[in-house]
């Protein structure tokens, strides 16, 4: 009886894995395509706040990403370091690449009096602030050595709490916004990373340089900046104080309805089925491959001008001022953007992308050293068109990503899309600053335009297929397939 009923169980999961799971794109068929979502959801009162809370949540977030990924960066190169080196200080980042390994198990154990999300985002950001705390009484000894190393080391640390504190950020928007609405939860990730990267980056760097206050700030010159950046960092750790002391004794969190798995084997036992997903794949592959393209110019731009002799304070006032534009761009798209199409306007930005990647090349190429006039003027042009549709093309791959996630083990869905998206921007990043020094620059552009026409040529159609296969009904979606097969294979 017990082999029969095992039997009969394991006949249920296969089921619901081939009527439920994405289905090959070969095999698709006229029914199995889904209409495009209307676009009438009205935002309760709660969903307001869940979303005004995710933008706190998202800009904790930026801020590390922006002291490392941007200030650091454009600091130490200033100072006389090569690309080589800010190669070794991008290995920082990658924490966020395999928030899969942790996402299961803050899917599983939890403390549920306190909150599913909660038990998570409350200590990482206790650990955020401190740590930032203690980095404000090195940081001026590190930078004057060009100690990478070191440098690298407290930022793997740093953006780990971060990336454990995103898995249950990720799954959260689930449980906050309803299904008709989780688009805002793309749009929060979009809006609030990037005011807290401004804020880490740009803000940083200007309030801490002499040269631009004295231009813009003070009245009399001085030797000294509004700013340091020791101040700088121990007033990151009061911000993200006072952001989790609310988070922590005023927000009473809504865990899922059921948790029905008490172990992390018992629940990847129950998805054995699901790694012989195609859509997976392609879903996986879109992540990977899709920025690689983009990186040898849109990566190396500002640290080749900041070479050439033009001014870091420029550079980061106009990301600071394009800001506002890029938050605009994603509000509107996440008011005005109908779900279910999100592959068919990610399409349409990369070409727009791939556009702007030339022009940027173009401009770096005829710079002379001189500082403002019409370069500037085409250089903010074009960071309007990057910046600004790279910011729709995560609001989209987000909102993609929220779609097709379940609230019960969303954090491990969301993570793993939004890993191996991370890990995609983050490998090509560090892989173009390694080969910088060592080979011609215009060689490696032109290569890259040419994996961008080929790219599209050769999976461009597949993707556009993505956004309108069927999603399950029931408790799991289809994207759990690779993470069991990274975490347990």
């Amino acid at each position: 009886m017990q082999s029969e009923t095992s039997k009969t169980k394991k006949q249920n999961i296969d089921f619901e894995v081939a009527n439920f799971a994405l289905l090959p794109i070969k095999e698709l068929e006229n029914n199995d395509i889904e209409p495009t979502f209307s676009n009438e959801a009205i935002l309760s009162k709660e969903e307001k706040w869940g979303i005004f809370l995710l933008h706190l949540l998202y800009f904790v977030q930026g801020i590390p990403f922006g002291f490392f990924g941007l200030a650091i960066p454009y600091l130490l190169i200033e100072k006389g370091a090569d690309f080589t080196q800010i190669g070794i200080l991008s290995f920082c980042l990658y924490p966020f690449c395999f928030k899969i390994f942790l996402a299961p198990f803050e899917d599983i154990y939890f403390f549920r009096n306190f909150g599913k999300r909660k038990t998570y985002i409350i200590p990482c950001q206790y650990l955020l602030a401190f740590f930032f705390l203690i980095l404000s009484f090195i940081i001026n000894g590190l930078l004057e050595d060009l100690n990478v190393g070191v440098l690298c080391f407290l930022g793997f640390l740093i953006v780990l709490i971060i990336a454990f504190q995103d898995v249950s950020v990720d799954g959260w928007v689930l449980t906050l916004l309803s299904n008709e609405n989780v688009k805002w939860g793309a749009v929060s990730q979009c809006v609030g990373q990037a005011i807290g990267i401004i804020f880490g980056g740009s803000i940083l760097i200007q309030l801490s340089s002499v040269k631009f206050c004295n231009e813009y700030l003070f009245s009399e010159p001085s030797n000294s900046p509004l700013i340091t950046i020791p101040n700088f960092l121990r007033i990151f750790a009061i911000i993200i104080l006072l952001i989790n002391f609310w988070v922590h004794f005023g927000i009473k969190e809504r865990n899922p309805a059921k948790n029905e798995y008490l172990s992390v084997w018992i629940l990847v036992k129950d998805l054995k089925g699901f790694y012989t997903n195609a859509n997976l794949r392609y879903c996986v592959i879109l992540c990977l491959t899709s920025n690689l393209g983009f990186a040898a110019v849109t990566n190396t731009a500002p640290l080749k001008l900041i070479q050439l002799g033009f001014s870091k304070e420029t550079l980061t006032t106009i990301s600071m001022t394009l800001i506002l534009v890029n938050l605009g761009l994603s509000f509107i798209i996440g008011k005005y953007a109908r779900i279910g199409n999100e592959m068919s306007l990610y399409i349409r930005f990369y070409v727009i992308l791939f556009v702007h990647n030339i022009f940027l090349f173009i401009l770096i190429s005829v710079y002379d050293g001189t500082q403002g006039g019409s370069f500037t003027f085409l250089y903010v042009i074009s960071a309007l068109f990057g910046d600004g549709t790279a910011a729709l093309v995560m609001v989209n791959q987000g909102s993609f990503n929220n779609r097709i996630s379940d609230e019960d083990v969303g954090g491990t869905f969301l993570t793993f899309l939004n890993a191996m998206w991370n890990f995609g921007r983050f490998g090509g990043t560090s892989l173009i600053l390694f080969l910088v020094d060592s080979f011609n620059y215009t060689v490696l552009v032109i290569l890259s335009w040419v994996y961008v026409i080929v790219y599209m040529a050769v999976f461009g159609k597949t993707f556009l297929k993505l956004e309108r296969v069927k999603k399950k009904t029931g408790n799991f979606e289809f994207i759990y397939e690779l993470t069991h097969f990274l975490i347990y294979s």
